[in-house]
């Protein structure tokens, strides 16, 4: 075969895309936390003392520091919530690394450790803040050649090639800071399909310790449901005293005291077997309570 002339026809396009979704909330009060009500108000006011004022003063705070402090390297929104507390309890703050944590725990970490099993004192404050960023990446290419030979004895030869390639990246990381009364609790949760107990992005209103003042809580995800005490009957959740573990900090130390025959399992040889259930809650606080 002789090629007597060609042609050839290419084309290709690229597009890619970049999107970061920022979403944060901050929530701090000092004393007793305000009622549900007083939260769903359309506004807020904050009304700050002369005191407070002089107290949260942050360029002092930060002037303050050393210059080769190895806190200057924190996210400067962190440093602002770090001088928040520090301002609200007039103790200092000393945060901890994820390399501090490599290196084990330092002097003293045994003696927190054995002090946390009773209640936690009222500290007087809370402060909540947590922020989540989703970053998502697209890309596109699309690539096409075609063309057409001739031979010397008059034959066409057509070709033609196609290429698509496409990807999507989403990374997503979530933060969170506890401070006062707003150090989490988490009630004992039990997951019933073997894939990990995991939480939604519904949110429902629900008096965690049982002192009437209502918390905001996500719902859980799919085949998971918190244990619950007394609500069998009823079908109903009422109070965080129905859990196991959110005024003690301890859910499997509150469960134990009902292992009466001390085998170090709940079974149905204990009497309190019948009366454990697993709620699964709505967004609005409802749900359904299941037997065990």
């Amino acid at each position: 075969m002789r090629v007597d002339s060609a042609s050839v026809t290419l084309a290709a396009s690229h597009q890619s895309s970049s999107r970061v979704e920022v979403s944060e909330r901050l929530d701090a009060w000092v004393g007793r936390r305000q009622q549900a009500a007083d939260e769903r108000a359309p506004s807020r006011s904050v009304i700050v003392s002369d005191a407070a004022r002089q107290a949260l003063d942050l360029d002092k705070v930060l002037a303050a520091k050393p210059a080769g402090d190895e806190e200057n390297k924190l996210d400067p929104k962190l440093e602002f919530l770090k001088a928040l507390v520090e301002a609200l309890t007039g103790e200092r703050i000393d945060l901890v690394s994820s390399s501090d944590l490599a290196t084990g725990p330092g002097p003293g970490g045994a003696a927190v450790a054995a002090a946390g099993g009773g209640a936690t004192p009222d500290a007087g404050f809370g402060l909540e803040y947590d922020r989540t960023e989703t970053r998502t990446e697209t890309e596109a290419l699309q690539f096409e050649a075609g063309g057409t030979i001739r031979t010397a004895d008059g034959r066409e030869i057509g070709f033609r090639l196609s290429l698509s390639m496409s990807r999507t990246e989403t990374e997503t990381s979530n933060f969170s800071l506890r401070a006062g009364n707003a150090v989490s609790k988490d009630p004992l949760v039990i997951n019933f399909d073997g894939a990990g107990a995991s939480l939604s992005s519904q949110r429902f209103r629900f008096d965690l310790m049982g002192d009437g003042q209502q918390v905001d809580m996500p719902t859980l995800g799919h085949g998971s449901g918190f244990l619950v005490l007394d609500a069998l009957e009823s079908g109903q959740v009422t109070s965080g005293r129905q859990l196991f573990g959110p005024n003690s900090g301890d859910g499997f130390a509150d469960l134990a005291r009902y292992d009466s025959d001390a085998n170090g399992w709940i079974d149905e040889a204990d009497p309190v077997f019948g009366r454990l259930g697993v709620w699964t809650p709505d967004a609005q606080g409802g749900g359904a309570v299941s037997s065990l």
